[in-house]
């Protein structure tokens, strides 16, 4: 699994996947989870809810793939096994709110 900038690689049914929560997918999350953006990432990662994870895959995918549905997405996930699963969910979000530190132009000023 490679990290780049704002997305996290996977390998899945013979292709490299990557997702991305960028603002588009976030809305694609809030739209089909009723969750606003803090609830759904608490629900990832201190409820464990996996329908908000899974959500989160469909629509971090959306970029690459823009037809895909759950069923595919649930698929990707019985491949790569729910610990992995989580793993790229966790990475993704975490890649979707960078540290500010370093990052000239983000508007937001690193904590001294």
């Amino acid at each position: 699994m490679t990290r780049k900038s704002d997305a996290v690689a996977f390998e899945a049914a013979g292709k490299t996947w990557t997702v991305r929560l960028d603002a588009r997918a976030w809305i694609e999350i809030e739209d089909e989870t009723g969750l606003g953006l803090n609830e759904a990432a608490q629900a990832i990662m201190n409820k464990g809810s996996f329908k908000t994870v899974a959500m989160c895959m469909k629509a971090g995918l959306r970029h690459q793939a823009p037809e895909i549905t759950l069923d595919q997405v649930l698929d990707l996930a019985a491949e790569i096994g729910n610990e992995r699963l989580l793993t790229v969910i966790g990475e993704a979000l975490a890649a979707s709110f960078p540290s500010s530190k370093g990052k000239a132009g983000n508007g937001m000023k690193a904590k001294a």
